[in-house]
């Protein structure tokens, strides 16, 4: 397949969302892995009929088609095909239409957290801190 790579306005400097690897788009094999938040700079971008891809400024000059998927960068894939509109199902539809009488329901009290209070070997009492206090707490004396 013949790929028709477009330059970038200006180079962009991108990176990776999740591990990622640099493809060789004539074998469909990873030539090179990457780590999740690795920066890439990329100079190309060709558009396929299943995906978009990014080629950095060593694989141009040595025309290579090495590349990384767009969605490597979190960018969007620009020939992907966009979802079907479905209709709402007669349950939303229905309770979309309804009045705002019957939407609204009756007040709903907010539950407040509350600690829990247990007797110490001393006899006193005190308050139980949650797992993350206990976890950071400071040491006395």
């Amino acid at each position: 397949m013949k790929y028709t790579w477009e330059d970038l306005p200006e180079r962009k400097n991108l990176f990776t969302v999740k591990n990622t690897a640099m493809i060789n788009l004539n074998t469909g094999k990873a030539v090179r892995h990457y780590a999740t938040n690795t920066k890439i700079a990329v100079v190309q971008k060709c558009v396929t009929p299943e995906k978009t891809y990014y080629r950095t400024q060593d694989a141009y000059h040595n025309y290579l088609n090495y590349a990384f998927e767009a969605e490597a960068f979190g960018l969007p894939n620009e020939k992907a095909p966009s979802a079907p509109l479905r209709k709402p199902s007669s349950r939303v539809y229905s309770a979309l239409e309804s009045s705002p009488e019957s939407r609204t329901s009756s007040p709903v009290k907010k539950q407040t957290s509350s600690k829990t209070v247990a007797p110490s070997k001393d006899g006193e009492k005190r308050q139980r801190l949650g797992w993350l206090k206990r976890l950071f707490r400071r040491k006395n004396g």
